[in-house]
């Protein structure tokens, strides 16, 4: 109990926790459906980011959030929500964000393999 004195507990650190129990830390890639969650990250990110806002909002793009997560060094875990196009069964992840604990989002950029913050959080 020691080790949670001082952790400041956000929204989306609560998500978090509650997409792991109910997903399980195996889901490597099983969409959150039924659960109100996908909502709300897409909405936390999309209110946030106005490069996403206008990817999805303004050029059609889908949002996609699954129980994948991805651990980066100065954020911890985070969840990942992905951009991109989908047709039929079959949906292209063209853009990558990651949510930390703390509601910093992070935007995967594929030409130099790094996450680039592009919101700071609360």
């Amino acid at each position: 109990m020691d080790k949670m004195k001082g952790l400041k507990v956000t929204p989306v650190l609560l998500l978090c926790i509650l997409i792991f129990l109910c997903c399980g830390k195996n889901a490597k890639s099983d969409p959150i459906k039924n659960y109100g969650f996908t909502q709300d990250l897409t909405d936390y990110l999309l209110s946030n980011v106005d490069k996403a806002h206008e990817y999805v909002h303004g050029l059609g793009m889908s949002t996609l959030v699954t129980s994948e997560t991805e651990k980066l060094n100065d954020a911890g875990t985070c969840i990942l929500v992905f951009l991109g196009t989908g047709r039929d069964d079959q949906f292209v992840r063209e853009i990558h964000y990651a949510i930390s604990e703390d509601g910093a989002i992070y935007e995967y950029d594929i030409i130099d393999d790094t996450w680039i913050c592009v919101y700071s959080g609360q």
